[in-house]
């Protein structure tokens, strides 16, 4: 190999060596929010999250969905799980993750409470075991959510992010809706 020759290779390589050392990592906007970022982690045996902490109160929908079928009556999910979708002045006062490592906005919120724990207190009993052990695959219900946290996480090359509620409260008790599931997965 000539000296030529060598001294192209090596500039090529030494060219492609902060590009391999960047490390990978994401961003998050701040906005308006009032939660602070609390641990976060950007690779190795714990994977990709951020955790946020702080009191915000968000409005927008509750929505409960239920594995179910309509022609399959016989083992009926009752669980079923909750997750939120905030309106545009929430999402403002929330982390998204921004830049080049899977960046999403803050569509939808996976809750850490199980639909009874949710809408108990927001439809009474009778209203919400007619919920649980009815026929529909997936109920909304305009809300507002008290959050103490906030997390984003990349999982499946998709990125999530979870609350733990405080407290939930119906803006529109009477306007609990039936709708048509949405297929979600990785």
């Amino acid at each position: 190999m000539n000296h030529r020759t060598l001294l192209l290779l090596l500039s090529f390589i030494s060219a492609a060596l902060p590009a391999l050392a960047e490390p990978v990592r994401s961003e998050y906007s701040t906005g308006a929010s009032s939660l602070r970022l609390v641990s976060r982690s950007d690779g190795g045996k714990d994977g990709y999250f951020a955790r946020f902490v702080g009191k915000v109160r968000l409005t927008g929908t509750l929505v409960v969905e239920f594995d179910r079928l309509p022609d399959m009556p016989e083992d009926r999910d009752t669980e079923g799980e909750a997750f939120f979708l905030p309106d545009q002045p929430s999402r403002d006062r929330l982390p998204a993750a921004v830049g080049s490592f899977y960046p999403r906005a803050v569509n939808s919120i996976s809750l850490d409470r199980k639909p009874r724990q949710l809408l108990l207190p927001l439809l009474g009993r009778k209203r919400a075991d007619s919920v649980l052990n009815g026929s529909m695959a997936r109920y909304e219900l305009p809300a507002a959510l008290t959050i103490k946290s906030f997390s984003s996480w990349v999982e499946c090359d998709h990125r999530s992010y979870t609350a733990e509620v405080v407290s939930v409260e119906s803006l529109q008790p009477e306007f609990l809706v039936g709708a048509k599931p949405l297929l979600i997965g990785c």
